[in-house]
């Protein structure tokens, strides 16, 4: 029975180890931040770092979505852009009409756009001016990629006109 007489300092001590060990398992960045943006999860790694990633970034009021990509592209490399997209639309249905909501369309956007599906991204900064029509970031995007396609439109006129310039002297040489 003198074996079950143990100090309690060495139970402590081994208690705190314990936990010592669990917290540099996780990880010293682990932060306990509610994810209150989401109702499900479907893959783990990405609903889990992505929740915190966004969290984390929607909850700084100066945040510019420049950084979100960055911290993205730090834990998913080449599939940041889609990681984000994929954290985005989880967080969507759970904010509605929240203040949120805005931001998480601006953060889809900047996705898609970095996915080079124009179109789509800019329906989402669309969305996202309709959720907050003061998301100046969404509204210069929704200007880059107008201009973007503008200047498509003109290398692409450029490109048809170099190409009947050259049609005629192609005929004449054969």
């Amino acid at each position: 029975m003198d074996v079950l007489n143990i100090p309690l300092t060495a139970i402590v001590s081994i208690v705190m180890g314990c936990a010592a060990l669990v917290f540099t398992f996780i990880g010293a960045n682990y932060k306990t931040e509610p994810s209150v943006l989401y109702s499900r999860s479907v893959d783990p790694f990405y609903s889990t770092q992505g929740a915190k990633l966004l969290t984390r970034h929607l909850q700084k009021t100066g945040s510019d979505s420049k950084s979100l990509i960055s911290d993205f592209r730090k834990y998913y490399g080449d599939m940041a852009a889609q990681a984000l997209l994929r954290s985005a639309d989880e967080a969507l249905p759970a904010a509605g009409l929240d203040s949120a909501a805005d931001r998480l369309y601006t953060f889809r956007g900047l996705a898609l756009m970095e996915m080079e599906r124009p179109v789509e991204a800019e329906k989402s900064f669309q969305l996202a001016m309709q959720n907050n029509p003061a998301n100046t970031e969404a509204k210069n995007m929704i200007g880059e990629l107008r201009e973007r396609r503008r200047l498509a439109a003109i290398a692409m006129a450029e490109a048809q006109n170099a190409e009947m310039a050259q049609a005629p002297v192609m005929a004449a040489a054969h």
